[in-house]
Formats: structure tokens, C-alpha cells, sequence
């Protein structure tokens, strides 16, 4: 992580970079995020990554394109609304756990954890 922000702030909010021979993009910029997440998303794919993350995220928001993404998204979004987490308090509790979990050293594999 550290890496990542040394790079930010030294090239800005978004930067383009070759990583393992792979044009690769990067951004903290919140306007960026929105619309790769949200606004615009049908315009950015997800590449290898897909591949990449299926394993530890399975078939969902997170690895969906197009009409199975905009399915997913459209069930979550009630979820997302402000008002629902203007106290955060009400996580506390599961957060904690998990980071003490996480970070008992190793290999930890998350779906479980997230599916319990």
C-alpha cells in the first residue's frame, strides 16, 4: 500500500504505469472512482482481472460486466443509500473481529469469513 501512495503522491491523484509489461491505470481521484464504479462503468472492462479475483471474490459485482453487473448493482443499491450509514458504529463489532482474524499472520482465506 505504501507503494501505491508514494506513487500518487509523487505523479498525482491518476497515473498510468507498466507493471509486469501491462499498461495499467491508478487513481485515488474520487470523480475517477465514481465513474469507473458507477457512473461510466459499461465503458471500462475488466480485463485480466476478472480472471484474477473470480477465485476470491466468485461470480459477482466485483467480476461482472455489462447486464449480470448492472443486475447486481440495481439489487445492492438500496443498500448504499446515505442515510443508512451515517453511523458506522453498527459495524464496529464484525470489522474487529475480522481485522483480528486477518491479522493472526499467514494465509487467510476471506470468503469464508465474508459468507459466515
Amino acid at each position: 500500500m505504501e507503494l501505491f501512495l508514494f506513487h500518487f503522491r509523487l505523479w498525482g491523484n491518476t497515473l498510468e504505469q507498466v507493471f509486469l509489461g501491462t499498461k495499467a491505470f491508478g487513481t485515488i481521484e474520487p470523480a475517477n472512482l465514481e465513474a469507473i464504479l458507477s457512473t461510466n462503468f459499461k465503458d471500462f472492462g475488466t480485463g485480466p482481472r476478472r480472471g484474477i479475483t473470480i477465485p476470491m471474490f466468485g461470480d459477482g459485482i466485483f467480476t461482472q460486466e455489462g447486464a449480470a453487473w448492472k443486475h447486481s448493482r440495481d439489487l445492492i443499491r438500496p443498500q448504499f443509500v446515505y442515510k443508512h450509514y451515517e453511523d458506522l458504529g453498527i459495524f464496529r463489532e464484525a470489522v474487529d473481529n475480522l481485522v483480528d482474524i486477518v491479522s493472526s499472520g499467514g494465509v487467510v482465506d476471506l470468503q469464508p469469513l465474508f459468507f459466515r
